[in-house]
C-alpha cells in the first residue's frame, strides 16, 4: 500500500482530503504538449523523474538528494539467491557507477550530447527502480556493455523535450540558491502510516508533484494526492500521535502546493491558505486509514486465477459460487472465455478446490516436486512491520522452532525498540543450522530483516542462515486451487485461525492503537495473529508434503 494506492482504493479518503480545500483554483488549459512515440509510459516517467532531479541539482547544488531508488533495486538483485540473478549483479552495480560518472560529465559540460547520455542512463536506472518498487526482476540476456538494458531513441528524445519544457519552471521563484530544496522527501513515521509516501519536491515556498501524463487531468485523485502529501508533511511537523521513532526534521511552512505537468510546461498551484487542516483532521485521517470499511468478498475470489473482475464476470453469467462453477458440464459453455481465460480451466480449478486436489505444474515431475519441499525446516518465521518500504519499522518477529515446538515472539512494546528485537533475533538464529521458512513469494521477510541488520550494523561473523520462501517453491512446482494468500491456502487445507476476521493490512493500525492504549487484549490479539501466520505455514508445508508422498 502507499498514499497513491490508498486514494485509488479508498475513494472516501480522497473525498476527505479534497474537502479540506476551501477554494479550488481555476484549472489551466493544456496546449502544445510533448507526446511519447512509444508506449513505455511508466519507464519514461521514471527516467524523467531522474533527469529532472539531476537537472535541478545542476542548477541548485545545495538541494538535498535522497538515496536513489535504483540503488535499493541493485541491492535487491545482489541479495536475491536465485541463480538467474547472478548474471545481473554486475550490470546493476555498473549502471549505478556509470550514472554517477555520466552525471558528473554533464555537470562539467552541460551540452546536448552529454544531456542525451545522461537521459539514456536515467532509463537504465529505471530498470532498477522497478525491481525495488514492484519486485520485478530482470530476465533475458545481459547487454554486451555490461549495463542494464538501453532505451529506445524515441524515448530519449521524449525526455529531452520534456526537460526543455521544464526550463522556465526550474527558473521560477520557487527555486533559489538560498531556499530549502528537498528532493523526494518522506515524512518519517507518517509516511509509514499510509504504507509509504514521498513527495517529489519541497522547497521553502512550495510542495510540488511532477506529472508526465499525456492527458493531464486535475480531478479528485490528483487533488487528493497533493493534499495528502501536504497533510503528511504537516502531521510530521505537528506530530499529533506524539511518536518519537523515525521522525524527520520539520519542513518549511510552504505557501502553495500543486502539480507541474512536464509534457506541457504547465503548473497548477493551490495557496495553502485555501487548505484547512486541524489536529482533528489529522486524527480523523488516521482513523480512516486504520479502520477501512468492511468489504464482503465474493467466495469465488478465493480461487486461483479468479480475482475481482473475473468473479464479477462469472456472477453476470449466473455463476454465483464455487459449486456452480465446478458443476458446469455443458461442452459448448466450457469453451466460453472469462476475461482471457477459458471457463473450462476455471471449472477445473473449482473442482480441485472442492475435492482438495493439488496438481503438478506443467513439466514438473513428482520426484522434482518432492525434492523441492524436502528442505530442512528448522525455524518458521514471520515478521510484522508498520509498512512495506524499508523505511518502515519491524515491530514483531515471530519464530517457531520445529523440533522443540518453541514459539518466540519478539515484540516492540515501544516505537523505538526495533534494534532491540533485532539483537534478540540474532541471538536466536546464531546457532540455526537448518532452513528458516517464510511465506511471501519474494523473500520479503529475509530481505527486510537483512536491510535492518545492515542499518544497525548487527551482522556478526557467523554464517548467514538459509531462508526458504514456501510461496516461491509452490509457484515453481505445484498448482493449488486457491489464491496465493496464506490465509486462504491454510484454511483450504484445514487450518483453523484464531482470528479469521483479521487481515495483514489491519496490523499496522492495530499496532499504533496498542502503542497509545496499551490495551492487553489488543496485545494478545496482535501476538496471536502472528502466531497463527507461523503455525498455519507449518500446516501448509505438512499438508503439501503428505499429498506429494
Amino acid at each position: 500500500m502507499s498514499l497513491t494506492n490508498l486514494i485509488k482504493m479508498r475513494p472516501e479518503i480522497g473525498d476527505f482530503l479534497v474537502s479540506r480545500i476551501s477554494d479550488i483554483p481555476t484549472k489551466p488549459k493544456f496546449v502544445g504538449g510533448v507526446f511519447p512515440k512509444t508506449s513505455n509510459y511508466s519507464q519514461i516517467g521514471t527516467a524523467f523523474d531522474y533527469a529532472f532531479r539531476f537537472e535541478l541539482l545542476r542548477k541548485y547544488p545545495h538541494a538535498s538528494e535522497k538515496q536513489w531508488v535504483s540503488k535499493l533495486g541493485a541491492l535487491q538483485i545482489i541479495a536475491n539467491p536465485d541463480a538467474n540473478m547472478k548474471k545481473w549483479k554486475d550490470p546493476a552495480i555498473n549502471t549505478i557507477e556509470s550514472a554517477k560518472s555520466v552525471r558528473k560529465q554533464y555537470y562539467l559540460s552541460p551540452n546536448n550530447s552529454n544531456l542525451r547520455k545522461l537521459v539514456e542512463m536515467c532509463f537504465r536506472l529505471s530498470h532498477l527502480d522497478v525491481v525495488y518498487r514492484e519486485l520485478k526482476f530482470p530476465s533475458g540476456s545481459v547487454p554486451k556493455n555490461g549495463l542494464m538494458p538501453a532505451p529506445q531513441k524515441q524515448d530519449v528524445d521524449d525526455v529531452v523535450l520534456m526537460l526543455s519544457k521544464s526550463k522556465n519552471f526550474l527558473d521560477s521563484r520557487r527555486f533559489s540558491q538560498s531556499s530549502i530544496i528537498a528532493l523526494n522527501p518522506t515524512f518519517g513515521y507518517y509516511s509509514e502510516l499510509v504504507g509509504g509516501a514521498d513527495a517529489d519536491i519541497i522547497t521553502s515556498f512550495s510542495l510540488i508533484d511532477l506529472k508526465t501524463s499525456t492527458h493531464p487531468n486535475i480531478g479528485n485523485y490528483e487533488l487528493a494526492q497533493v493534499v495528502g502529501y501536504y497533510m503528511l508533511m504537516q502531521m510530521n511537523n505537528e506530530n499529533p500521535l506524539q511518536i518519537s521513532l523515525n521522525r524527520v526534521s520539520e519542513f518549511p511552512t510552504v505557501h502553495e502546493i500543486g502539480i507541474f505537468f512536464s509534457r506541457f510546461g504547465v503548473e497548477y498551484m493551490i495557496p495553502t491558505n485555501n487548505i484547512i487542516l486541524s489536529r482533528d483532521d489529522f486524527l480523523e485521517f488516521i482513523r480512516m486509514v486504520d479502520h477501512p470499511p468492511e468489504v464482503v468478498v465474493d467466495p469465488l475470489q478465493k480461487l486461483r486465477k479468479v480475482g475481482h473482475f473475473r468473479s464479477k464476470a462469472l456472477n453476470e453469467m449466473g455463476i454465483k459460487n464455487v459449486e456452480d462453477l465446478a458443476q458446469i458440464i455443458d461442452i459448448d459453455r466450457k469453451k466460453e472465455m472469462v476475461k482471457g481465460i477459458g471457463l473450462d480451466k476455471l471449472s477445473s480449478i473449482a473442482k480441485n478446490y472442492l475435492e482438495h486436489n493439488i496438481e503438478l505444474r506443467k513439466g514438473v515431475m513428482i520426484e522434482e516436486a518432492k525434492s523441492q519441499f524436502d528442505f530442512n525446516d528448522e525455524v518458521y518465521l514471520d515478521i510484522e512491520t508498520t509498512g512495506l518500504s524499508y523505511d518502515s519499522q519491524i515491530w514483531l518477529i515471530g519464530m517457531l522452532f520445529k523440533k522443540s515446538n518453541k514459539l518466540i515472539l519478539l515484540f516492540a512494546h515501544e516505537s523505538d525498540e526495533e534494534k532491540d528485537i533485532l539483537k534478540q533475533y540474532m541471538k536466536q538464529v546464531s546457532n540455526v543450522k537448518g532452513d528458516i521458512v517464510t511465506f511471501s513469494g519474494h523473500h520479503f521477510d529475509e530481505e527486510f530483516i537483512g536491510q535492518k541488520l545492515k542499518k544497525y550494523r548487527l551482522w556478526n561473523n557467523s554464517p548467514k542462515p538459509n531462508f526458504v520462501d514456501v510461496l516461491s517453491v509452490v509457484r515453481d512446482t505445484i498448482e493449488i486451487p486457491v489464491s496465493n494468500n496464506l490465509k486462504d491456502m491454510a484454511a483450504w487445507m484445514g487450518y483453523n485461525f484464531k482470528h479469521p476476521d483479521l487481515a495483514g493490512y489491519m496490523m499496522p493500525g492495530l499496532y499504533r492503537e496498542y502503542l497509545i492504549s496499551r490495551d492487553q487484549e489488543l496485545l494478545t490479539k496482535l501476538q496471536e495473529y502472528n502466531e497463527d501466520d507461523i503455525r498455519s505455514l507449518t500446516h501448509v508445508v505438512s499438508f503439501i508434503r503428505d499429498v506429494l508422498s
